[in-house]
């Protein structure tokens, strides 16, 4: 069944050069674009860019739509917005595919997903990968969430968004080769706290725990997350500069990261969970971690996971201290038994089968 993916992606090489781009957002489009192989993919080049696109760097059909102009920034967005949105337009109703599906809504492309589904007729299908409209206090919240209920289908990363008649929950996406299976039994002391790094993410309560637990040590790795940049570096400074143990790498790129990931045996996903906007999202680094075998400490349950496959704990120092313990006195053979079980799991719910499967459920069910 022919389909288009429309995306905001750009290469990893060019992630890196803004902050302003999601790392884990724009790795689950490439992804998605590697492992359903659409006829067709367009990327809407990040609207706050205004470098010329890199080549992206898959073996995919890809269109990048950039109508740059030489306005000022302000201006050059609304530019964008308009001629950015008739060109998507164009390849859509040109290409005759009947099944269109959409990376998220956001002020960039709502307009190319409405008249999509609304002047165009196709068949429209979201991957709703983070959702701040559940307040649905403003216009464009409103707007939006109206959207999602009347388009054609949605895939969810977490349960809890109920968004839509015909949904499909898939919190993640692993392609099979990147899954391993580490059967070493002893656990290291080595903690490894990766992504977006912020209060609500865990960032100062990791700082806190492990400059009282110096029996291990914390590395730390991504971008600062609703921080100013003094006030970052200067929390960052106090802790490393005191405590030898915590050691910060910055923002790495894929092979770096994966070079401190192995030398790690634990990973922690820390999110507030007083922070509603918690219980709408799935970190992608929880899938990415238990795919090379690293035990996970969680402070939320996610209910699409099995319960058993995270290691819990309550946001606060002591919490994350006794969890810590108690993962350093598991038995051998259930550790491997545990990682066994978390290989299975992975290959049979995260890889390029189902995906084909969800997006047919999606298809199927309209």
């Amino acid at each position: 069944m022919k389909k288009i993916f429309v995306g905001q992606f750009v290469s990893k090489d060019e992630s890196m050069l803004d902050k302003r781009i999601s790392q884990a957002g724009n790795n689950y489009q490439l992804k998605f674009v590697e492992m359903l192989s659409p006829n067709l993919s367009i990327s809407m080049h990040p609207i706050f860019l205004r470098s010329k696109p890199k080549t992206i760097g898959i073996k995919e059909n890809v269109v990048i739509v950039n109508n740059q102009s030489f306005l000022p920034s302000s201006i050059n967005k609304l530019y964008r917005l308009v001629f950015d949105t008739i060109k998507v337009l164009n390849i859509i109703k040109i290409s005759k595919i009947k099944h269109i599906f959409f990376y998220n809504i956001d002020r960039q492309n709502i307009l190319p997903l409405y008249f999509t589904r609304f002047l165009l007729g196709k068949k429209v299908y979201l991957i709703l990968a983070d959702y701040p409209y559940f307040e649905n206090k403003s216009l464009f919240d409103r707007l939006a969430n109206k959207i999602i209920q009347k388009i054609d289908g949605v895939i969810t990363l977490n349960s809890n968004m109920k968004v839509n008649d015909n949904q499909q929950v898939l919190p993640g996406l692993l392609k099979a080769d990147q899954i391993h299976r580490n059967t070493k039994q002893l656990i290291n002391n080595n903690v490894l706290l990766s992504g977006s790094l912020g209060i609500t993410t865990g960032l100062e309560l990791a700082l806190e725990t492990f400059s009282q637990r110096t029996d291990y040590n914390l590395f730390i790795t991504g971008r600062p997350y609703n921080y100013k940049e003094t006030e970052f570096d200067q929390l960052i400074e106090y802790y490393t500069s005191r405590f030898y143990n915590i050691k910060y790498l910055g923002l790495l790129n894929y092979e770096q990261y994966l070079i401190i990931l192995d030398k790690c045996d634990i990973a922690l996903s820390l999110r507030n969970p007083i922070d509603e906007e918690h219980q709408f999202n799935f970190p992608s680094k929880i899938l990415e971690y238990l795919s090379k075998s690293k035990l996970v400490i969680s402070s939320i349950i996610y209910k699409d996971l099995p319960e058993n496959f995270l290691f819990i704990t309550d946001f606060n120092s002591q919490s994350l201290g006794s969890t810590l313990d108690k993962i350093k006195i598991i038995d051998k053979d259930y550790v491997n038994r545990f990682k066994e079980n978390i290989y299975k799991y992975l290959h049979s719910e995260f890889t390029e089968a189902a995906l084909q499967s969800i997006c047919n459920k999606l298809i199927k069910n309209d």
